[in-house]
């Protein structure tokens, strides 16, 4: 069952980059946390190129990562479940822009996760 989300909650903006081209434009990621709990429940991905097909493939797949997370899914258990670019394989690298939002939402659930009380530094 899908958790209503509280109308006032934490949102935290990052542009991030993924794959080998550090050049590249990046896309946006708004992520929303619980602001009792501090679990992220939310995740919006904008893409760089307004209206292509694969802007509106990485926002749908932002869609559907929320559902999720809404759903009792953690951060963590999604960005294990994205796919890897071979060529980064032994460093873990996400292949894709949705892989790269996940695996930071997981380092940004962490340090909540320290805010809230629910580990220690050490823990990390």
């Amino acid at each position: 069952m899908r958790k209503p989300l509280p109308n006032r909650r934490l949102v935290i903006t990052e542009t991030i980059r993924f794959g080998d081209d550090a050049n590249q434009e990046g896309a946006l990621v708004h992520v929303s946390a619980g602001h009792v709990d501090g679990v992220i429940q939310e995740l919006f991905l904008t893409g760089p190129k307004t209206g292509t097909g694969l802007r509106a493939v990485i926002e749908d797949a932002a869609v559907l990562a929320s559902v999720a997370l809404q759903r009792g899914a953690s951060v963590t258990e999604l960005a294990k479940s994205m796919s890897r670019t071979p060529l980064f394989h032994d460093k873990g690298e996400p292949s894709s822009p949705i892989g790269a939002a996940l695996a930071w939402a997981v380092r940004l659930q962490d340090s909540l996760d320290v805010l809230y009380g629910r580990k220690t530094d050490a823990a990390r």
